[in-house]
C-alpha cells in the first residue's frame, strides 16, 4: 500500500504524461465519436448529471443568461430549457449529430437558436485574431 508523502501535501503535482502526436486523436476522429455517441450521450452521462451534481450547476450558472447566448460545445443542447426564451442563441459544436439532436430539443422549446458545426478551437483563434 502506497502512503501519501510530502509532495503530495506540498502541492505538487505529477507531470502529465507525454502523448506522441501518433497517438493524438485528430479534430476528424473527434467528430465522429462524438456523432456516434450523440444519440446514447444523455443516457451514458446521467451518473455525471443528476448524482454528481452537474444538472443542478449547470441550471445555477445558465439560469444568469440573458440576451444574446453563445453556447459554445453545446452538444445535444443541455442548456437550453434553461435560457430565457427570449434570448438569442447561438449553439456550436463540432458534431453535426449532437446540433441536430440539440436543433431537436430548440424546435421543442420554441427556441429561437442557429447552430453552427464548427471547431471550438478555431472560435478561439478567431477571437484572439479580433481581439488584436
Amino acid at each position: 500500500m502506497k502512503s501519501i508523502t510530502s509532495e503530495t501535501s506540498t502541492g505538487k503535482t505529477c507531470k502529465p504524461r507525454y502523448i506522441p502526436n501518433s497517438e493524438k486523436i485528430n479534430v476528424n476522429e473527434l467528430q465522429d465519436a462524438y456523432d456516434d455517441l450523440a444519440a446514447q450521450y444523455e443516457k451514458k452521462t446521467w451518473l455525471d448529471q443528476y448524482i454528481l451534481g452537474v444538472a443542478r450547476q449547470r441550471k445555477q450558472l445558465m439560469s444568469k443568461a440573458r440576451g444574446k447566448i453563445l453556447d459554445v460545445a453545446c452538444g445535444t443542447g443541455l442548456n437550453l430549457p434553461i435560457f430565457p426564451a427570449t434570448s438569442e442563441i447561438t449553439a456550436i459544436d463540432l458534431s453535426p449529430r449532437m446540433l441536430e439532436i440539440a436543433q431537436q430539443k430548440a424546435a421543442v422549446l420554441n427556441l429561437n437558436v442557429q447552430s453552427k458545426v464548427m471547431d471550438a478551437q478555431k472560435l478561439v483563434s478567431l477571437m484572439a485574431v479580433s481581439i488584436q
